[in-house]
């Protein structure tokens, strides 16, 4: 649902802050709201968050999916 959310931004500024939000929450070791996702999938996110895009989450979204 983040995710979705977040591909809906179209200013970088908001697509950066969102991207933020989900890492915080979701992705980074000891967030919150932990997702189960292996350490490949983990590093690809983080990489991509380096310049946010509509992609950026994909990988994650698909292995969370896949769940």
């Amino acid at each position: 649902m983040a995710c979705e959310d977040y591909k809906k931004a179209k200013s970088p500024s908001k697509m950066t802050t969102k991207a933020k939000k989900i890492y915080e929450e979701f992705i980074q070791t000891e967030a919150p709201r932990e997702v189960n996702i292996d350490h490949f999938t983990k590093a690809v996110t983080m990489k991509n968050l380096v310049e946010p895009s509509s992609a950026s989450f994909e990988l994650a979204q698909k292995k969370i999916f896949a769940l």
